[in-house]
Order: structure tokens, then sequence, then C-alpha cells
């Protein structure tokens, strides 16, 4: 008799801890939210698209949210519905996916990375409390192009200036100095932007580079004395933007007075400047996508 409770007692638990084993270990659903600051011109959308495709065909078999940090940029886009990185990460987990990959199409670590950090440290925090209902089981945030320190990461750097390898052999053919307008902070120096330039002159010796700021220092005054040093007559100019928007139009590209590409002119420089951002560069998409896969593979 007491054999035959026992079994009863058995029969009945057996759910019931399949139940408690389901409930700590829930399945895991994986997604991406690809996370830009985004802009006001429509042209800008190429570089976006060009790495969310990337991303889509490289996992087709996860989500590819994409997130503007921007407030103004959504407001321009209003009609296109396009949603904040919080209201993104919640509209994923609201459909089950717990395990988040953050990946921003950013530059570098400046203001827009660290706000995003402090969001994502914060949902990540969730999953450690006593919440009946945790939001994720994971989410991380990937690098920037250039690391996820405010100065750059060295390995970071060394990839990302392999990666502009392209930008480096035109300039060779063309007989050109090879000059970046990145935007940087007008609070700060960019030490980002120097340690980069010194990445880029490390992967490709020989050449004239020069890498400055449209907002901060070094700005264009440096590039200047870098021309003049090298005796340089013809300038590659390209953006260090991840979009072609208004920057590039007109502050890097445009035929104002003020740009970049008129300042050069008028010093006496042949200008070719071409107005791209650096995720329509394919060896830049690959590398977000080479950076999510080792990162989802974790």
């Amino acid at each position: 008799m007491r054999s035959f409770a026992a079994a009863i007692v058995l029969a009945l638990s057996l759910p019931l801890l399949a139940f408690a084993h389901t409930k700590e270990a829930p399945k895991q659903k994986q997604a991406i939210v690809l996370a830009a600051f985004g802009s006001s011109q429509p042209e800008a959308a190429a570089a976006i698209d060009a790495v969310r495709a990337r991303l889509e065909a490289a996992f087709p078999a996860l989500p590819v949210r994409l997130a503007l940090t921007s407030r103004h940029a959504r407001a321009v886009q209003a009609a296109q519905k396009p949603v904040s990185p919080l209201t993104a990460l919640g509209q994923l987990s609201d459909q089950g996916y717990n395990d988040i990959l953050v990946l921003p199409l950013f530059v570098s670590a400046g203001e827009e990375y660290q706000d995003l950090k402090i969001l994502v440290q914060t949902l990540d925090a969730l999953h450690k409390t006593q919440m009946n209902k945790k939001p994720f089981l994971r989410i991380r945030l990937e690098r920037t192009l250039l690391g996820d320190l405010p100065e750059g990461s060295p390995a970071d750097m060394a990839e990302a200036a392999k990666a502009l390898a392209g930008d480096a052999a035109q300039a060779r053919e063309r007989g050109a100095a090879l000059v970046y307008a990145a935007h940087g902070n007008g609070k700060r120096q960019a030490q980002e932007v120097v340690n980069f330039q010194a990445a880029l002159r490390k992967a490709y010796p020989g050449q004239t580079i020069a890498v400055a700021t449209l907002e901060s220092k070094p700005g264009i005054g440096e590039v200047l004395k870098t021309l003049a040093g090298a005796k340089a007559r013809k300038v590659l100019l390209l953006p260090l933007l991840m979009t072609s928007g208004v920057h590039v139009a007109q502050d890097v590209c445009g035929v104002e007075k003020d740009s970049w590409r008129a300042g050069l002119e008028a010093a006496g420089y042949a200008v070719e400047c071409q107005a791209r951002g650096l995720g329509e560069v394919d060896a830049v998409a690959e590398l977000f996508v080479r950076r999510a896969r080792l990162a989802l593979e974790k």
C-alpha cells in the first residue's frame, strides 16, 4: 500500500518538476537591434540599409530591428514609424525574444554610445533581480567601429583601418593625400581621431593621411599643416561618418565657402570629395557583421 501511494505521489510530482525546470530555463530566442543615430536626409538611409541587409543575409533566422537614437531623426522620419532603442527592446521582449545583441552603428564611443551603454546595462541588470517575469536572459552591447573606449580601442582601430584599405588604394592610385572628416564633439578634443590617424598611418606607411573633425580639435587647420608639410597637391577627401547626411552634403563636400572641400580648394589643392557613409563601404559593413557573429556565438 505504501509503495502504491509513493508511486502516486511520484506521478503527480513529475509534471511539477518539469514545469519548474522549464521555468528556470526558458527557451532562448535571439534577436539583433541595429542602433543608428539616423539623419534628416533621405540619402543617409543607404548606409544603414546596407549594414542591415548584410545582417539579415548573415542571420536569416533572427529578426534585425532598426532603432534610431536621434529624436530629431525619428521626428523627421515619422511616416516610416521609426523607434528608439528602448522601444525596439521593449517590443522584442513582448514578443518573447530574450537574448538580444545591440549593435551600435557609430564611429566612436561618444555620447550616443555612452547613453546606449547605460540603457543596456540597466536592462541587463533586471534579469538579476527576483522579478517573476524576467524580460531578458541576456542583453549585450557591441563595440563601435573604433571600439568601446572614448579614445578608441587599439585592436578595433587597427581592424577599422584595415577595412578602409580601398580608400588608401584610391588615394595611392591618384597620387593624392587621404583626408578624413570626422564629426567630433565641441566639448572635448577628439583623442580617438588622433589615435585613429596614427592607426591609419601605421597600416599604410608612406602615404599622407590626415584625420580631423568638423566640430572640435583637431580640425581643418591641422589638416592643412599636414598637407603643407607633405607638399601635397591632390586630396582625396572622405567623410569618417557612418551615413551620408547633412554634414557630408554641406560641411564636407559642399560648395559653400565654409565647407572643407571649398577650404582645401581655396588653399590650392585639387580635391576629389566622395559623399558616402562608412556603412556603404563593403569591408566596414562586413566588419560589423563579423563582430555580430562572434558576439552571438559566445
